[in-house]
């Protein structure tokens, strides 16, 4: 499987903006032959807590991102991660939509250990998850974490256990703590070999 892992700035609020960046991403990825295209945390809004709450919409709204990176699956034939939020109801979530190359969420993943430090404070604005997530991307299957689960090991664990062969921890990773990450994503993948 090639994987084109694409690392860019967000916009805070402006969707229009973040869409057309991510779309412009999927045709690179692939006119460039990958298989799978992985985008950040937060893509589509930006990683701001207000504007995550005020922004988010609902993956069924049409014109919704989601769906605009549904139909962007399909016509460019290529499996698509992105770190994305999710609407439902008056609970917001930060989440992770996984789409198959046929336009079809095959899964999705919501961020089950909410930042509780200063300045994000995520568990004060958004819903956190219940549960962990495998899924098969074309003949792979992948487990699903966002951002800060990289320090929880049991969440790598679990999902090898379920039998992983590959690890998606799309992020809005702190650049400050930029050896922390660094040394998570290596300790996860030497614990789970």
């Amino acid at each position: 499987m090639k994987i084109a892992a694409v690392q860019i700035n967000v916009t805070p609020g402006d969707i229009t903006k973040n869409v057309e960046k991510l779309t412009r991403y999927i045709d690179e990825a692939s006119n460039s032959g990958n298989d799978l295209v992985i985008f950040p945390e937060m893509s589509d809004v930006g990683y701001d807590m207000p504007i995550i709450v005020k922004t988010a919409s609902s993956w069924d709204d049409e014109g919704s991102p989601v769906r605009i990176l549904q139909q962007k699956a399909l016509r460019r034939n290529i499996n698509i991660v992105a770190g994305v939020s999710e609407r439902v109801k008056e609970d917001v979530y930060n989440a992770l939509v996984v789409i198959n190359r046929q336009g079809r969420i095959v899964s999705k993943y919501r961020k089950t250990h909410l930042i509780t430090a200063e300045p994000m404070l995520e568990h004060h604005h958004l819903k956190a998850g219940d549960k962990l997530v495998t899924c098969k991307i074309d003949d792979v299957e992948v487990g699903l974490m966002t951002c800060y689960d990289i320090r929880f090991p049991e969440v790598a664990r679990s999902l090898s256990i379920s039998g992983a062969k590959l690890l998606l921890v799309p992020a809005a990773f702190p650049l400050v703590r930029l050896p922390h990450w660094t040394a998570l994503n290596i300790a996860r993948a030497i614990e789970n070999q």
